[in-house]
């Protein structure tokens, strides 16, 4: 299996906002992609292989400086409504049963990565065991390979 390296070029290709060479030298980009792959492992593999490895580790270090250069966060809701007189303003909260979503919801490169991730791992996988314990059993016991 491969092993995925950094690649500035096309960290800043997929990551724009970051794209300031001054503001954001190689070295610290590389320094938050190097924490982003203690997340996810640079040994390209399993469903998520290939350019979308990649992406999700960029992603994810961009979301890391994100939060660094933003501490209360892109906010983890949707802007629905806002006032000026008398200072008004609604959001629509996300809410979620994992507090690792609900971190990846607090910037824009962490919804994507969330929405990366839910795209790659949908319908699950099956590993292991007996070929009949992969199959959903209908309503008279009996097993219906999915």
């Amino acid at each position: 299996m491969a092993t995925i390296v950094f690649d500035a070029v096309l960290f800043r290709k997929q990551v724009p906002a970051f794209a300031d060479t001054a503001k954001y030298p190689d070295a610290i980009i590389q320094s938050w992609w190097e924490i982003a792959t203690a997340y996810i492992s640079t040994t390209d593999y399993g469903y998520l292989s290939g350019a979308s490895r990649v992406l999700a580790i960029n992603l994810l270090a961009a979301h890391l400086m994100f939060i660094v250069e933003n501490p209360s966060g892109g906010g983890s809701g949707i802007l629905t409504s806002a006032s000026e007189g008398s200072v008004s303003v609604g959001m629509h909260v996300y809410t979620t049963k994992s507090l690792f979503l609900q971190w990846l919801l607090s910037s824009p490169y962490g919804r994507q990565l969330a929405a990366l991730l839910t795209a790659k791992a949908a319908g699950g996988i099956y590993a292991g065991g007996d070929s009949m314990q992969g199959m959903i059993r209908d309503r008279g016991g009996r097993f219906n390979a999915r």
